[in-house]
Formats: structure tokens, sequence, C-alpha cells
């Protein structure tokens, strides 16, 4: 599982896109495994890909039911019959959908539909599947639930994914890897655990979310934060020159705590705090 993350207009989508062969990039190579699906020099056309896509909106037909929706792309392909039901009865069965199979969309619920698009992209087998923020029309609770759901199936299934998303949180708990995008680049590509512990920049930091990011000056092994009066923290092997400190919200240490545990004390001032029930985010200000 691989995350494409990063704000709007990043260019996720747009890479997604050209992936599926949907559209078309400006030059380079697009390889999936050894084959060449694109190049300036040749094209192979979107349905000889193997690729399965699931869209933001499901992309269900609504005057199908669940059974027929999952089998329409499979008789196009002019499967015999009893393969056709063979994929159809796995789907169902790895997705809970069974019961549904004669339903129409418009009598599932969000999250059913949800999986009816999953399940229709399992029954095609595909070599690659793509999810285009598949969770972002689902309200909080059910999101977190079909992220788990969701997961726990493709895992299941050993499916290959690219996985879309704006969403950090969402990016860290399903990714065995993430790309984090800007302005149609990738920044940074490594696990959730090194992009949390070790950010390539300061954009990475900012976007994954929760950091704080001080800036400072490294001289002699020593960072100083700019225009604040603060100790300096030993940086052994950074380079000299302008910085930038991430610090991590379990860093930080109330003052009372300095002497045992800080390595860098910065006088701050509570200026508002929010909560959400699970914890609190406090705003503070250059003390006086």
């Amino acid at each position: 599982m691989v995350s494409l993350l990063g704000p709007s207009g990043s260019g996720k989508t747009t890479l997604l896109r050209s992936i599926a062969g949907l559209i078309d990039p400006d030059r380079g190579t697009i390889r999936l495994g050894e084959r060449v699906v694109w190049s300036e020099k040749s094209v192979l056309p979107a349905e000889k890909r193997r690729i399965g896509m699931v869209f933001q909106d499901y992309a269900l037909w609504p005057h199908m039911t669940v059974a027929g929706n999952l089998s329409f792309g499979l008789r196009a392909r002019r499967l015999a019959e009893p393969e056709i039901a063979a994929r159809l009865g796995h789907a169902l069965e790895v997705t809970r959908l069974a019961p549904y199979r004669d339903r129409y969309p418009s009598e599932l619920s969000g999250g059913q539909q949800q999986r009816v698009a999953i399940a229709r992209c399992l029954a095609a087998r595909p070599a690659l599947m793509l999810f285009d923020e598949p969770l972002s029309n689902l309200d909080a609770a059910l999101r977190e639930d079909m992220r788990i759901e969701m997961m726990e199936l493709v895992r299941r299934e050993a499916a290959t994914v690219i996985y879309v998303t704006h969403d950090q949180a969402e990016a860290m708990a399903v990714s065995d890897r993430i790309a984090v995008m800007r302005d149609g680049r990738i920044a940074q590509f490594d696990t959730p655990r090194a992009i949390y512990e070790q950010p390539a920049d300061s954009f990475v930091a900012g976007f994954i979310g929760g950091f704080s990011v001080v800036p400072g000056t490294v001289r002699d092994g020593l960072f100083s934060v700019r225009g604040a009066a603060a100790d300096s923290l030993s940086t052994p092997g950074a380079r000299p020159g302008d910085g930038m400190l991430v610090v991590r919200p379990e860093d930080a240490r109330p003052a009372e705590a300095r002497k045992k545990h800080a390595r860098l004390a910065m006088p701050k001032q509570i200026e508002s705090r929010t909560g959400d029930g699970e914890r609190w985010v406090f705003w503070g200000g250059q003390k006086n």
C-alpha cells in the first residue's frame, strides 16, 4: 500500500489518472513491473493495463443491482459464465455483501456503496488497484470503521494499492510507504515512521501536522532559535547556517519538568487552547 499524500493541487489525482491511462502525461515513462504502459513512443490502452480504480464517488450504475454492477465489466470482457459466477461469489463474500447482492445502490448506505466499488475492483482481479480518496464522502465515524475494514480486505487479498488522500492521519494509518507531493513533485518517499521521525524538509514536517517548526541558526554544532531568548541545542552533524527545528508534540514538557527532561527551553505563554475530547492543543506566544 503506497499513499500519495499532499495538499489540493499537488498532482496526486493527476499522477493516479496517468497511471490508470485516463490522461496522458507530457513526457517520461510509466512502468507496471517490467511492462512499459506509457512512453512518448508507445501507449498501452487503459483497458489493457489490468488496473482497477475505486473512485471518490463510487461510480456505481444506479439501475443495476450489486451483482449487476460487479458482473457488468466481466461480461464486457466476454468471460465464461462459470468464471463470472466464481469471481462474483468471491468478491461478495470477502466484502460481506452477499446478503445485498440483489439490492440497488440507492438502497445501500454510503459504507456499503463503497464496499461495492471495492468488490467490483476485486472481481476484475487487477494487477494494481488505485483508490482516489475513497473515504472522503463518508462521515468521520464511518470513515474510521471503513478504513480499518478496507485495509484488512486488501491485505487479506494480497492486493497492490496506490491510495490518494489529503488526510495525513489516514495516510499514516493505511500505508506501507508514503509519497508526500508538492507542486507535482515528490518531496519525500518513505515509510510512515521515517516521515514522522525524519521529515525531509519544513514543508513535509508542516504538512504531516502536529509539529512545531522553529526557525533558527546552526553554528559550531549548536542550534539557536531565531529571535527568541532560549537555550542552544546540541545538534552534532548538522551543517552550519540557517535551519529548522522540528518539535513533535511528545517532545514538549512543561517548564517544571525542564531539569529532568528538557534539552532546549523556550519561554512561552499559553494564549488559547482547543480540544476534541481526546487531546488538547495549546497555542502559545512569546512570554513577556
